[in-house]
Order: structure tokens, then C-alpha cells, then sequence
């Protein structure tokens, strides 16, 4: 089992994809923690705006609280480890 699952893309593409799989993902997600307590957490800018709040409302734990986390490529892996650093941070 892997510890995420990537749902990538480029700004060229649509969000449609994202927000027309969220049913799928929502039962993927489900059936590999069926209590909802793995923590989460979503990166890549859209990703993080589209999916958050669906999946808090349908009760996953989703550590980004609010955070925008970037894909660490095209000079921004520099942005990532920082950001992602806040959002463990937040953990303590």
C-alpha cells in the first residue's frame, strides 16, 4: 500500500479530472482507512484548494489546514519543504 496517492497535473489541464474523480478517491481512501483517522496531506496548489474541504466534510483527517502545498519541481522545491515543514510543525 502506498502512503499517497498522487494525483497530478499541470496548469495546462483542467481541474475536471480532480473534482470528477473525487467519488472514486473518496472510496479508495475509505476502504484503506475505513475509521478515517490516516492522516492526510494534499500538495499541489489545486489539489489542495479543490480537495480539502470535501474531504473534511466527509470526515477524513486532512492535516494541510488551509496550508497550499506545491509540487517540489520547477524551482519551487524550496516552497515545498517549507511549506510541508508547516504543516508538520503544526503537528506539535
Amino acid at each position: 500500500m502506498s502512503p499517497f496517492l498522487p494525483l497530478l497535473g499541470d496548469k495546462r489541464t483542467s481541474n475536471a479530472p480532480i473534482v470528477g474523480g473525487y467519488q472514486s478517491l473518496r472510496e479508495d481512501l475509505a476502504r484503506r482507512s475505513p475509521d478515517r483517522f490516516v492522516p492526510l496531506i494534499l500538495i499541489k496548489e489545486n489539489v489542495c484548494r479543490l480537495l480539502e474541504a470535501r474531504l473534511r466534510e466527509d470526515g477524513f483527517n486532512v492535516l494541510n489546514a488551509g496550508r497550499v502545498i506545491y509540487v517540489p519541481s520547477h524551482g519551487r522545491q524550496n516552497d515545498f519543504h517549507r511549506q510541508f515543514a508547516a504543516v508538520l510543525e503544526s503537528l506539535r
